[in-house]
């Protein structure tokens, strides 16, 4: 599975002048890249020279839509598996893009909803340079009993769930932030009360602080 810079292939918000961060939208299963990319605007003011992709996945969904990985259950072998084999083409992406804007790895944030935000942790704590941030929306952790012999960076993270998700449970995220924390992971942690599997606004505005946070550091 490969993926491709063309506008057709990658819905994608790119600045006049040279950019200076890397900003990655991975949607969930079902959707595709034109899901996320308008959430690029939220971010303007605090990443005002970003460019911001936002990929088709490669796969397709049997009823339409794309996919990281086949998924026909929630079940941790299930999603630990597939987010493996998704990982290489995944990497392969973000490391063509970052050579096509001249960024270096710690100018990437990763941000991705259910299934993408389980390859934005999956991909993102792997990587040899650490992003500048990752960011989760309705995920879980994959492969979360492999993490200590494979962690390669760690970048601060951002775990936002709804706690009235009946697509993935938020306490996937519940899980996902004690193994972070047990890693030393520099992680936040954010659950929206009656909040379905979206991503309410009031994860947009910790996103939107979180940013600012990992700018200052």
């Amino acid at each position: 599975m490969r993926f491709s810079l063309a506008p057709a292939d990658c819905p994608s918000r790119i600045p006049d002048t040279a950019p200076d961060h890397l900003f990655i939208f991975l949607h969930g299963y079902g959707a595709d890249g034109n899901d996320l990319i308008d959430l690029s605007q939220y971010f303007d003011h605090v990443l005002p020279n970003a460019a911001f992709l936002s990929p088709h996945a490669p796969g397709h969904t049997p009823f339409g839509g794309r996919q990281w990985f086949p998924l026909s259950d929630l079940s941790p072998r299930e999603i630990g598996r597939g987010a493996e084999t998704a990982r290489e083409a995944l990497n392969d992406f973000i490391d063509s893009a970052l050579a096509h804007f001249n960024l270096s790895g710690d100018r990437l944030i990763l941000a991705g909803f259910s299934q993408g935000a389980m390859m934005t942790l999956d991909v993102g704590l792997r990587r040899k340079t650490a992003p500048r941030a990752l960011i989760g929306y309705s995920g879980a952790l994959p492969l979360a009993e492999k993490l200590r012999e494979e962690i390669q960076c760690k970048p601060p993270v951002l775990l936002c769930h709804g706690d009235a998700d009946s697509v993935v449970p938020y306490t996937e995220t519940e899980n996902a932030y004690k193994r972070l924390i047990e890693n030393a992971v520099p992680v936040r942690k954010l659950i929206v009360p009656d909040c379905p599997h979206t991503i309410a606004p009031a994860a947009m505005e910790e996103s939107l602080q979180f940013i600012a946070l990992a700018e200052a550091r």
